[in-house]
C-alpha cells in the first residue's frame, strides 16, 4: 500500500531489481548501461539508459507523476536528435506501493523491450 510519509527513495530503488534484469536482456542484444542516475530533487525520479552505438534504450521513474517510462532513441547523434520512441508507460496504480509496483511492472517492461528490438531486427550478439 502507498503510504504519503514513504520515502521516494524507495520508489527510485524499484529500479535496482529492474535494471539488474534488464542488463541481462539488453547486454545479450549489445546494449551496455551508460546512464544509472537519480534525482532526489525532482520528487525522487531516477533515469537508467543503455547504449548501443549511438541507439539507446532508456527507463525513467517519474516520481512526481509515479510512472515509469521505458523509450528508445534510434540516434542520439544526430542533429537534431529525432523524436524518441515510447516502448511502454506504466503508471503506478491508487495506493499501490513500491514493491507491488515493480512486481506488476518488470514483466511487462521486458516483455515490450524484446518485442520492441524484435520488431526493430535487433538480434542477440
Amino acid at each position: 500500500m502507498f503510504d504519503a510519509e514513504e520515502d521516494m527513495s524507495e520508489f527510485a530503488a524499484i529500479l535496482d531489481p529492474l535494471r539488474r534484469d534488464l542488463d541481462g536482456v539488453l547486454n545479450a542484444l549489445g546494449f551496455r548501461v551508460e546512464l544509472d542516475r537519480y534525482h532526489p530533487e525532482a520528487f525522487g525520479s531516477r533515469t537508467c539508459e543503455w547504449r548501443r552505438g549511438a541507439e539507446a534504450i532508456r527507463v525513467l521513474w517519474d516520481g512526481k507523476e509515479r510512472w515509469l517510462l521505458v523509450e528508445y532513441a534510434a540516434n542520439l547523434l544526430a542533429e537534431p536528435m529525432p523524436p524518441l520512441q515510447d516502448i511502454l508507460l506504466v503508471r503506478q496504480e491508487g495506493r499501490e506501493g513500491a514493491q507491488d509496483l515493480l512486481r506488476r511492472a518488470t514483466p511487462q517492461i521486458l516483455a515490450a523491450v524484446q518485442a520492441f528490438a524484435t520488431r526493430l531486427g535487433i538480434r542477440s550478439s
